[in-house]
């Protein structure tokens, strides 16, 4: 931090995949989706929304067909 005061240049702690989850900005904006909920691993994202009905993700209830299965359009 001395350097970055130094040089008159920002600078800022960096994270890591095994200390990220200790942040408080961190944990109070990136709520990691339920993989039972959601169906597979999910990326939270650091958006916030204003609380406008948008709906939490889910599992879909219905999936892409699979390959060579016919479809109609």
């Amino acid at each position: 931090m001395e350097l970055g005061v130094t040089a008159h240049v920002p600078l800022a702690p960096v994270n890591t995949p095994q200390t990220i989850g200790d942040d408080p900005q961190f944990a109070s904006r990136m709520l990691w989706p339920n993989a039972a909920v959601t169906g597979t691993e999910m990326m939270p994202t650091p958006i916030c929304f204003p609380d406008d009905g948008l709906r939490a993700p889910t599992r879909r209830k219905c999936c892409a067909p699979s390959p060579a299965t016919p479809t109609t359009k």
